[in-house]
């Protein structure tokens, strides 16, 4: 990570529009050329204006990195210029604290755990895709961080017998920092309430319910929380970018949606097209106000074939350009030309892409057997611990799902980067089942005992005190002495 993002010629990912979300709350803007080049080179060099200041009405958890960065920066003294290259360090720091908590957890496990289960998770999270997010003011980075910090935790709580308090209280502030970090992640959040009470129910269980209660509100509030208006344009997008430009009745869907056929002239367009109505908040406040997302889910309920087409297209052709094909991930200053991707480090990438391009439907096959082996390890695991790991599997896998479909079936533009955390969720996926190969081919349990030699010993034991002669005989023995010993002494 230090050679991509600290090394000149240092990697990062170029602005789609997003950035001034978050650093426009703090005056911060390029340094050359303005917005325009950023949409066109990585930008690492900013400075603070007046005129860049914009406070955006989305709030983020990655908020609060990107005021530590900024304070770190002012104190250190360069109160005119800013170097992305701080809030960079900040992210790597927090998936190194995961990485180290995560090497605590495996101290007691086997060899294979402590080197392989931590080489395979730095062979996919230090690959180019993940780390030039590291260098952006892109909310997916915090949603980044704060995932691996929470499935690290969560690991901690299943391993713990009972789950101790402070582990709780960091899960569950881990798990409020992710599902706050971004208004479509926070979804999940329940899943993770789930799990957090499932985990205790057995000793803690106000302590869980609490927890769950805490990340489920938390959750709801994040959904809630961005203006009307910011997703009245996605469901734009959707109605007509999506469902009535790739239907044969664009009039019949838009009467399911609430609207008339004077609507059809903006078939074929989107919210961020020039000469849009969706760019003009009053028109959209009035256009929520005909229609909503309640409409989109009645769709989808009544069409089922619809929406599963919806989700086969967007496997097909939004899945395999894991990396984002638009956005550079070198500065003007290194040479390259506009939207050059790094090629180093890209193994893992390269590796999924080329799987999902030849064979989507894998993915599918994969997160279904996934899923049962993780059912099964939750019902039939010979250990609590087994069975807690199992159902964080579970939980994983779910929010994979969840994930896609949300992409998928609520907006209709650049899918393929809103499926950024399902790819991680994913990978995170792998670890596991890779994690559970080894169990199963070292047939060990949670706790690092091999299960075959202590059962073994058990058995062993039993059948030594029972048909062991030259005991029985010397014992017998030895209470024959001691009696005519006894016997003497009267």
């Amino acid at each position: 990570m230090s050679v991509q993002l600290f090394v000149p010629p240092i990697i990062g990912l170029a602005n789609n529009g997003d950035f001034p979300k978050l650093c426009g709350r703090f005056s911060l803007g390029p340094q050359e050329n303005g917005w325009g080049d950023n949409f066109l080179f990585f930008t690492s060099k900013y400075i603070y204006s007046p005129t860049y200041y914009w406070k955006s009405e989305l709030l983020s958890s990655q908020l609060l990195l990107v005021g530590l960065s900024d304070w770190l920066n002012r104190a250190a003294g360069f109160t005119k210029t800013y170097d992305i290259r701080i809030l960079g360090l900040l992210h790597v720091l927090l998936v190194l604290l995961s990485l180290g908590l995560l090497l605590r957890l495996l101290t007691p496990f086997g060899w294979r755990y402590r080197w392989l289960l931590p080489a395979l998770g730095v062979l996919i999270f230090t690959d180019v895709h993940y780390a030039s997010y590291l260098n952006s003011f892109y909310m997916d980075a915090g949603s980044l961080v704060f995932l691996l910090l929470t499935v690290v935790l969560a690991a901690y709580l299943a391993c713990q017998e009972p789950a101790k308090p402070l582990t709780l209280a960091a899960f569950v502030a881990s798990a409020l920092l992710f599902v706050t970090s971004k208004a479509q992640h926070a979804v999940t959040g329940p899943f993770l309430a789930l799990f957090a009470a499932g985990v205790c129910w057995r000793w803690r269980r106000a302590d869980g319910l609490a927890a769950a209660g805490v990340i489920t509100l938390a959750s709801f509030l994040m959904i809630r929380q961005p203006p009307p208006y910011y997703s009245t344009q996605a469901l734009f997008n959707l109605i007509f970018f999506k469902i009535t430009n790739q239907s044969r009745t664009p009039a019949a869907d838009l009467r399911e949606f609430g609207l008339d056929a004077s609507y059809l002239v903006y078939r074929n367009t989107h919210s961020f097209m020039e000469g849009s109505p969706a760019n003009q908040i009053p028109w959209l406040n009035e256009f929520s106000k005909k229609t909503g997302y309640g409409f989109a889910a009645a769709f989808y309920l009544r069409h089922p074939d619809r929406a599963l087409r919806f989700l086969y297209d967007d496997l097909r052709k939004e899945a395999p350009p894991i990396r984002a094909h638009n956005l550079s991930n070198f500065e003007r200053s290194a040479g390259r030309p506009p939207g050059a991707r790094a090629t180093s480090f890209s193994l893992w990438t390269d590796l999924r892409t080329w799987l999902l391009a030849r064979f989507p439907m894998h993915m599918v096959l994969w997160q279904a057997g996934l899923a049962a082996a993780a059912l099964y390890g939750l019902f039939r695991g010979a250990t609590r611990r087994r069975r807690a790991l199992s159902g964080l599997c579970l939980v994983l896998v779910a929010m994979a799902v969840l994930e896609f479909g949300v992409a998928s079936l609520a907006d209709a533009l650049e899918t393929y980067r809103h499926l950024f955390l399902f790819h991680a969720l994913t990978d995170i996926g792998i670890c596991f089942a890779f994690a559970g190969l080894l169990s199963a081919r070292h047939n060990r349990l949670p706790d690092g005992v091999p299960q075959g030699r202590r059962a073994g010993a058990n058995d062993a034991r039993t059948v030594l005190e029972r048909l062991d002669v030259r005991r029985y005989w010397s014992r017998s023995a030895r209470c024959d002495c001691e009696s005519s010993a006894s016997e003497a002494a009267v």
